[in-house]
């Protein structure tokens, strides 16, 4: 008796794109209520330690403490792309 193993392998393709430093984000809430004394220093925090670029439409989810996040869309980029690059930039 002989045992065949049959392999299936799949293709992945990386395509790597230089996104340009950004200027301006626009983020929207998704839940009412948010105060921006509560969130903005912890937002910018958020994004300087987890994120080297960000996506139009893209959603971040921020954890204030274990019983609070925060979400936000990423809403508006400028320059106006799909995505930006958010590393040693200073953005609106």
């Amino acid at each position: 008796m002989t045992n065949t193993v049959e392999t299936k392998t799949e293709a992945v393709t990386i395509h790597a794109k230089q996104l340009p430093k950004g200027t301006y984000v626009r983020l929207r809430p998704l839940e009412a209520g948010y105060d921006p004394e509560d969130w903005k220093a912890l937002l910018e925090r958020h994004l300087r330690d987890n994120f080297t670029t960000l996506t139009l439409n893209e959603v971040l989810d921020v954890s204030a403490s274990r019983h609070e996040h925060f979400r936000f869309l990423v809403d508006k980029l400028e320059p106006e792309v799909d995505g930006i690059c958010v590393v040693d930039t200073d953005l609106e």
